[in-house]
């Protein structure tokens, strides 16, 4: 059960635009779920068909490649890709393992698929929200993965500095060296060459 201090930071960042109703159940049915700087989040309970939304905090999702490697994939906060959902494990035609760490303290609502399937059904706005979140997933997962792939090394460190210069202020240089594709070395190095111009 969520505390009224969490409905009402969950009121406030809706501009007090939910259902009352609505948060009657999600305090109900929902979970905090705390992770201290490190802690991994998906574990058993990432397979009970789980969803998280980051109201505090940061992760770093990764993959594990079949060399053993662990590569940064995406980074979360409050405000880039806050919703987690456990569509990371057990998908069919893939071997591969993920996992999402926290990057430092974080705080995360916890529910249960079919409640979020409940709530889209029964409050328009729940399902709207969802609807629009879900297409701005998408625009910004593919505007960065479709840079990352386009441009070299040097120029896509630029433009992401330019248009998501908080990541590099809060995660970890070898985290965002590893979602370029890059070592860390070789990230130093485009830091410098990008602090000369």
């Amino acid at each position: 059960m969520l505390s009224e201090e969490i409905i009402d930071q969950i009121r406030l960042k809706f501009k007090n635009q939910l259902d009352e109703e609505f948060l009657e159940e999600l305090q109900k049915n929902a979970l905090l779920t705390e992770l201290r700087k490190g802690e991994i989040l998906f574990s058993e309970q990432a397979k009970r068909n789980r969803i998280f939304v980051l109201i505090n905090g940061s992760l770093v999702r990764f993959i594990v490649t079949p060399e053993g490697a662990n590569r940064a994939t995406m980074f979360h906060t409050e405000t880039l890709f806050p919703m987690i959902g456990n569509n990371f494990e057990n998908i069919a035609g893939s071997d591969l393992s993920y996992y999402i760490k926290a990057n430092e303290y974080a705080k995360l609502i916890e529910f249960t698929r079919d409640f979020a399937l409940y709530c889209i059904e029964k409050y328009p706005f729940i399902a709207k929200t969802s609807f629009m979140n879900m297409i701005d997933y998408f625009q910004t997962h593919h505007i960065i993965q479709n840079h990352l792939t386009a441009l070299s090394s040097f120029e896509f460190f630029q433009w992401f500095l330019m248009q998501y210069g908080f990541i590099f202020k809060r995660f970890h240089s070898q985290d965002i060296a590893s979602f370029m594709g890059i070592t860390p070395e070789w990230f130093s190095k485009l830091k410098r060459k990008a602090n000369k111009k």
